[in-house]
């Protein structure tokens, strides 16, 4: 059966790659910010290869896109509470590895220098390590802080610790232009559909991602 599905896939993909009316690659690069409903977001940026391919007539249609980036993620949560000792608790975490997004879009070109896109499509995330941070903050009985916070590890490796689910997925969304058909300029949202966090951040914690892109295909 597994034979079968695989052979399915390898026909699928060839079928799709001589229907294309062109193939492009090009790298690829972003900021980003990454949270959840537990964590707030911080920036992080991702980087490595896009490819496209386009189906239907040269100014508009459909077209398959896809990508493989190395990517770095920085969260914080929210603060912890206080202790006795009026000491604000509060954990850094951040995360790298692999984002492997494919979306199906439609585009629209105006002239040869410019013309519009969107597309949809899943993405997979593949951690490959990461850190976790506790910082503490002390407060006088005035309100005012005293001293600089102190920062301890609380995990060096935050996928094999389980403090963070190493593989995750979502659906991603995004928008953008392309000028003088080459270079991308994208905007998009990334809703996780898997939890970020294990342990006692396991509910309400799938990850959010605003992306602002740039693409340059050949």
């Amino acid at each position: 059966m597994m034979k079968k599905i695989i052979s399915f896939a390898i026909a699928l993909l060839f079928t799709t790659i001589a229907s294309a009316q062109s193939f492009r690659i090009g790298p690829a690069a972003r900021i980003q910010w990454s949270g959840t409903q537990a964590v707030n977001n911080k920036m992080g940026w991702a980087a490595g290869v896009q490819g496209d391919m386009t189906f239907g007539k040269e100014n508009k249609g459909l077209f398959l896109d896809a990508a493989v980036l190395f990517d770095s993620k920085r969260c914080e949560s929210v603060s912890a509470g206080y202790s006795n000792e009026h000491i604000e608790v509060y954990y850094k975490y951040h995360s790298y590895g692999f984002t492997i997004p494919v979306n199906v879009g439609y585009k629209l070109k105006f002239s040869d220098n410019f013309g519009l896109f969107a597309a949809a499509g899943p993405y997979l995330n593949i951690g490959l390590g990461g850190k976790a941070k506790q910082v503490s903050q002390k407060y006088g009985e005035n309100g005012l802080l005293v001293g600089e916070p102190t920062e301890e590890t609380v995990s060096s490796n935050i996928f094999k610790d389980k403090v963070m689910n190493r593989v995750g997925c979502g659906i991603g969304f995004k928008v953008g232009a392309e000028v003088f058909s080459h270079c991308q300029v994208q905007f998009g949202y990334n809703l996780g559909l898997t939890n970020t966090f294990k342990g006692t951040l396991d509910k309400d914690n799938k990850e959010q991602t605003f992306i602002i892109g740039l693409a340059y295909m050949f």
